[in-house]
């Protein structure tokens, strides 16, 4: 599975940067809905790299399962600069600019290498890293999660067994009208509520993907899953970087121009095919 950095870690590597000439501590809260999955590890790694590479002055803060808030909340806390990092899928921020949601789009990508082959054209991410910037949001990197699943409570053999089921997805017009033309009634609703939703019979089944409904225990109901293997979710980091304005500079200069040295690519997708193959 592919996961890339961006060039924040680069960024500061640099002797001249301002973080090595100040001796302040600077805390980078970094969060996301999800634990024990992709983004959870994506983090985790990408706040190593931070500490390390800034010498110990910028402290990594990960706050997973939505320990600072719903969804919207923590995007919202990313704007303010409470929160300095958010992990999640696109969708969430189609009400900080619409083209968000195209990142997700039935069809778009039919593979992790081909993410990885898009993204790794520089104009194409930095126009991506780009489009929240207008509202406080920009772009350090990304983690393709894997194909869209239908998790259900009842039994799915054939597209007409899933006709007038509730299904959760995210608040996208993209994923509602997919589980309308479906024959289903999507119903949107947090990461948080699905389990409960499930466990009630609030909803019948829930659009997701494998590495983060199992984590969280949210399959535990379901007994049935049918895979899409078209669609790839992707999930996105984002940051405002409330840090010392030569700080954002660099940071922003490293995303977009220059290689992250110390994270690029290939390192960080050899250390995962070493730890996590299957």
């Amino acid at each position: 599975m592919g996961i890339a950095l961006g060039g924040l870690v680069a960024a500061l590597l640099s002797p001249g940067s301002a973080a090595y000439a100040q001796d302040k501590t600077f805390t980078m809260k970094l969060s996301t809905a999800t634990i024990n999955d992709t983004q959870h590890e994506w983090l985790k790694r990408f706040a190593a790299l931070v500490e390390k590479d800034s010498g110990g002055r910028i402290k990594a803060e990960i706050y997973p399962a939505s320990q600072l808030g719903s969804i919207p909340r923590q995007i919202e806390g990313v704007q303010f600069g409470s929160i300095q990092g958010w992990m999640g899928p696109p969708e969430f921020l189609v009400g900080v600019d619409e083209r968000f949601e195209v990142l997700s789009a039935p069809g778009l990508f039919s593979s992790n290498e081909q993410v990885m082959k898009v993204m790794a054209d520089p104009p194409i991410r930095k126009m991506i890293y780009e489009l929240g910037e207008p509202k406080g949001l920009t772009g350090i990197g990304f983690a393709p999660i894997g194909p869209s699943s239908i998790l259900t409570r009842k039994p799915v053999k054939t597209l007409a067994d899933m006709k007038g089921m509730k299904i959760r997805v995210l608040a996208s017009p993209f994923q509602l009208e997919l589980i309308r033309r479906m024959d289903m009634s999507p119903i949107a609703m947090t990461l948080a509520d699905v389990l409960p939703g499930l466990q009630q019979g609030t909803i019948d089944g829930t659009l997701t993907t494998m590495t983060i409904c199992s984590p969280d225990r949210s399959v535990a109901p379901t007994n049935w899953l049918t895979s899409s293997r078209k669609r790839l979710s992707l999930a996105w980091n984002w940051t405002a970087c409330r840090l010392p304005g030569t700080v954002v500079s660099e940071v922003r200069d490293g995303t977009h121009n220059r290689p992250a040295r110390a994270c690029s690519i290939a390192l960080i997708r050899s250390r995962w095919a070493r730890d996590f193959s299957t």
